[in-house]
C-alpha cells in the first residue's frame, strides 16, 4: 500500500510524524507507526514475564502443586471465558450493533462465572482423575525398571560366572596343546641330532600326531569373533523408472511438508537441557493452553486476515458502486461475506503447508517450551492484543506473540532466550516493510506508467 501510494501521490502525501493536511490520522504517521510496533511486543513481554512468575512462585514450585492446581483451573477457565465473551462482544458484534459498556461488563462477568462453574464440575473431576492414573503409570514404569534392572543384574552375574568357567577352560585346553606341542619340537631336534637317525615312518606319525592335536585349537581361533576373515553383504540393485522416481519424489516431498522431523541444533537442545522442568503437573495445563491458542487465533482473524483482505474488499466496491464514489460523503464498504472466507481458507492452507518452519522456530530455538511456558505465552499475547486494539493503535498477533515468548524465557533466565535469533527476526520486521513497498512501488510504477492506447 504504501508503494501504491508512493507511486500515485509522492513522499511529501504520507505523515512522518504528525497529522498533516492531506489526511487525519489519530495515531500520527510512518514513524508514529514503527513506534507503536514496539508496543504490542513490550506489552506482551511484560505480562508473559509477570504469569509465568507468579505461576512458578505459587503452584509450580511448590510441593502440593496438584493440590495447588485443582483450585487454579477453575480461576484460569472463567478467566479465558470472559476474555473469549469480551473479544466477540467488541471486535465482532460491535462491529453490527451498538453495545454499551455495561452491557459488556455484565456478559463478561457472566462469562467469567459460568466458565469457572463449569470447570468445576467438568474439568476438575477429569483433572483429578488423570492426575491419579499419572501417578500409577509413573510407579508402574518405576517398577518394571527396577525388575529389568535387577533382571540384568542377576544375568550379568550369571553370565560372569559361566564366562569364567569358559575362560578357564579355554586356558587349560590352549596350556595342554601348547605342552604338547614344545614336547613334540624337543622329540624333533633331539631326533635330528643323532648319528643313526630314525626311519621317516616314525617321525612322520608324531608329526601328524601333534597336527591332529593342535586342530581343535585351530579351530577354537577361527571360530572367535576377533578373525580376519570378514563377511561382505551385497545388496541387489534395481532398476527403477521415470515415474516410479516421480511417486518416490512426491512421496518423500509430501512426507517432509505435512509430517517434517524438527530437528534442533546444539545450542539449542542445551538451552533446553538447561531449563527447569515441571513434568508432575505439565500435562494439566495442555487444554488450558490450547483454548488460549484458539483465542489468538481468533483475534488475528479478526485483525490481520481483515487488514489483508481490506483493499480487494475496497477494489471491488469502487468498480461496482462508482456512483457512490463521485460524491463527498463515501460511507462504509459493502463486505461479502465469501472474502472473509477465503481469507481464512488461504490462511489455513498456508499454515498446513509451510507453518512447520514458524512452529520450529518460535516453538524451540527461540526459548525452551512447555504447556505452562506456552499457556503463559498465549494468554499474555490475547491480553496485549487487546489492550492495544482498545487504544486504537495497529498490532500485529506474531510480534505479540514473540514478545510474549522472550518473557517466558526471561522468567526462567536471560540467558534461556535466543537474542541473536531476535535481533534477526527484528531486522526482518524492517526488511519485510522496505522491501514490500520497494517491489510495489515498481510494479505499480511500470503499470500505470505504461505507454497505452485509448480506444475511442
Amino acid at each position: 500500500m504504501l508503494g501504491s501510494m508512493l507511486v500515485t501521490q509522492g513522499f511529501d502525501y504520507l505523515p512522518l510524524w504528525n497529522k498533516n493536511e492531506n489526511h487525519d490520522f489519530n495515531s500520527g504517521g510512518l514513524l508514529w507507526i514503527f513506534l507503536e510496533w514496539t508496543l504490542a511486543p513490550s506489552i506482551a513481554c511484560l505480562c508473559a514475564w509477570f504469569l509465568f512468575v507468579v505461576l512458578k512462585s505459587s503452584i509450580l514450585r511448590r510441593e502440593n502443586a496438584k493440590k495447588r492446581i485443582l483450585v487454579f483451573l477453575p480461576i484460569d477457565y472463567g478467566i479465558s471465558a470472559g476474555l473469549l465473551c469480551f473479544v466477540i462482544v467488541s471486535q465482532v458484534i460491535g462491529n453490527y450493533v451498538d453495545v454499551n459498556r455495561l452491557t459488556v461488563m455484565i456478559a463478561v462477568a457472566g462469562s467469567a462465572l459460568i466458565g469457572a462453574v463449569l470447570s468445576s464440575v467438568v474439568v476438575v473431576p477429569l483433572a483429578i482423575k488423570k492426575l491419579a492414573t499419572t501417578k500409577n503409570h509413573r510407579n508402574s514404569m518405576e517398577n518394571n525398571t527396577s525388575m529389568k534392572q535387577e533382571s540384568e543384574e542377576s544375568r550379568g552375574n550369571q553370565g560372569c560366572s559361566n564366562g569364567a568357567k569358559v575362560d578357564d577352560d579355554v586356558l587349560e585346553d590352549f596350556m595342554q596343546m601348547r605342552v604338547l606341542e614344545t614336547v613334540y619340537e624337543e622329540e624333533e631336534r633331539s631326533c635330528g641330532s643323532l648319528d643313526v637317525i630314525q626311519e621317516p615312518e616314525q617321525v612322520q606319525p608324531g608329526v601328524n600326531t601333534s597336527t591332529e592335536q593342535s586342530t581343535p585349537f585351530k579351530q577354537l581361533l577361527k571360530s572367535t569373533p576377533n578373525r580376519l576373515l570378514q563377511t561382505q553383504n551385497f545388496q541387489r540393485i534395481e532398476k527403477t523408472t521415470t515415474i516410479e522416481n516421480v511417486i518416490k519424489y512426491i512421496r518423500d516431498t509430501a512426507k517432509s511438508t505435512f509430517s517434517p522431523v524438527l530437528e534442533y541444533d546444539r545450542r539449542t537442545l542445551v538451552r533446553h537441557a538447561l531449563a527447569e522442568n515441571f513434568d508432575d503437573i505439565e500435562d494439566c495445563f495442555s487444554f488450558p493452553q490450547l483454548l488460549a491458542s484458539c483465542m489468538v487465533a481468533l483475534i488475528q482473524s479478526t485483525t490481520e486476515i481483515a487488514s489483508i483482505m481490506n483493499p480487494y474488499v475496497a477494489i471491488l466496491d469502487v468498480f461496482e458502486h462508482r456512483s457512490k464514489y463521485s460524491s463527498e460523503d463515501v460511507g462504509h464498504l459493502q463486505v461479502k461475506w465469501w472474502y472473509g472466507g477465503i481469507g481464512g481458507l488461504v490462511a489455513g492452507v498456508g499454515f498446513l503447508l509451510c507453518g512447520w518452519r514458524l512452529t520450529q522456530c518460535l516453538g524451540g530455538k527461540l526459548t525452551y517450551m512447555s504447556n505452562s511456558r506456552g499457556w503463559a505465552s498465549q494468554l499474555a499475547t490475547v491480553a496485549a492484543m487487546i489492550i492495544v486494539a482498545k487504544v486504537k493503535l495497529p498490532v500485529s498477533s506474531v510480534q505479540a506473540f514473540i514478545g510474549s515468548l522472550v518473557g517466558v524465557g526471561v522468567a526462567d533466565d536471560h540467558w534461556n532466550v535466543n537474542w541473536k535469533l531476535v535481533c534477526k527476526i527484528m531486522c526482518g520486521w524492517i526488511m519485510t516493510v522496505i522491501l514490500c513497498r520497494g517491489i510495489a512501488y515498481m510494479m505499480f510504477s511500470a503499470s500505470i506508467h505504461t505507454p497505452a492506447y485509448v480506444v475511442p
